[in-house]
């Protein structure tokens, strides 16, 4: 009896040890089972995270834009018919609607600077190299020069009261002028400084007429200041604007209603002046190469010519004068 209650209670043992082994079995596929469904979840979940993310690109360099056109203004076209009496009296009215009490005819070198200086300057009474000197003329002109260009005579106490006609002209015009009037200049000095102008290697320092471009006494942000008053013109229609304007310029303070009086149409012709061109020496001068004055003009100086879109919208458009401000 002994025995068999020895036997009953090691089988009641074993049957509590195989129940005991089941349920942990069973406990245990119940919480794999819950961990790869968990882990199903993370998966699906992860994967759904990235769907909705942006994708990743590598970085876009912005495309460069092309640089804007100039904002043309014609003030007056070469088409019409060539009338005086049209342009004085534009500038007139320009003058009273502005309410501007000077006028001023600035001309960079090889631009009929000489002639705006013989009509409206003669004696040099107006001095622009001189500070506020040209705030004491209502008219006046002559050249403009790099110490003083534009830049400067902007920031005259005059200047937001003031008109400033401006000559241009084209770049390879201007550099085959200057070239060749520089060179006749450095020919005739005492002593001569060159000999022979055909090589172009002394072009590179721009001596006298070749430093004083339209590109170098003019500014960017002069030309397209809306504050300012200022029209390019075609150094060819310079005879139109001085005839509008009184021979000698005009001395003294005046309202804007007694400047526009003094502009009107004359029948004299403003003289063409230049020494250099009535040299006949200057006709037999050997030049270089256009394209080797150049390369030699720009070898030092990499700003290029940056009025030049400027004057070829002017030249598009057929235009002698025009703005590019948007004041007109």
């Amino acid at each position: 009896m002994h025995e068999l209650k020895k036997i009953t209670q090691l089988c009641v043992c074993v049957c509590v040890c195989v129940c005991i082994v089941c349920v942990l079995f069973l406990v245990s596929d119940e919480f794999l089972a819950a961990d790869a469904s968990s882990a199903a979840v993370g998966i699906q979940v992860q994967a759904e995270h990235r769907d909705q993310s942006p994708p990743i690109t590598s970085p876009q360099i912005p495309s460069l834009s092309p640089a804007s056109e100039p904002s043309l203004t014609c003030f007056w076209h070469k088409n019409t018919t060539v009338n005086p009496v049209s342009l004085c009296g534009r500038l007139a009215d320009f003058i009273r609607r502005r309410r501007l009490e000077h006028v001023y005819v600035f001309a960079p070198a090889k631009c009929a600077g000489t002639t705006i200086r013989y009509y409206i300057n003669p004696n040099e009474t107006m001095n622009s190299r001189v500070p506020g000197h040209i705030c004491k003329w209502a008219v006046s002109g002559g050249h403009v020069w790099p110490t003083r260009g534009m830049g400067e005579l902007a920031l005259e106490s005059c200047a937001r009261r003031a008109l400033f006609l401006v000559t241009v002209r084209e770049q390879q015009s201007w550099l085959m002028s200057a070239v060749w009037h520089v060179c006749w200049k450095m020919r005739h000095g005492k002593p001569p400084h060159v000999r022979n102008c055909t090589d172009a290697t002394w072009i590179e320092k721009r001596p006298h007429e070749l430093g004083i471009s339209p590109d170098t006494v003019m500014h960017e942000e002069v030309l397209l200041d809306s504050g300012l008053n200022v029209l390019l013109v075609d150094y060819r229609d310079t005879d139109h604007v001085l005839k509008c304007l009184p021979r000698k310029g005009h001395k003294g303070k005046v309202t804007s209603t007694e400047l526009a009086s003094l502009v009107w149409a004359r029948q004299q012709t403003a003289p063409s002046a230049n020494v250099a061109q009535q040299d006949s020496e200057k006709t037999a001068l050997q030049l270089p190469p256009l394209r080797e004055m150049q390369t030699h003009y720009f070898k030092r100086h990499r700003s290029g010519w940056w009025i030049g879109k400027y004057i070829a919208a002017m030249t598009e458009q057929s235009c002698a004068i025009a703005n590019f401000s948007g004041i007109i």
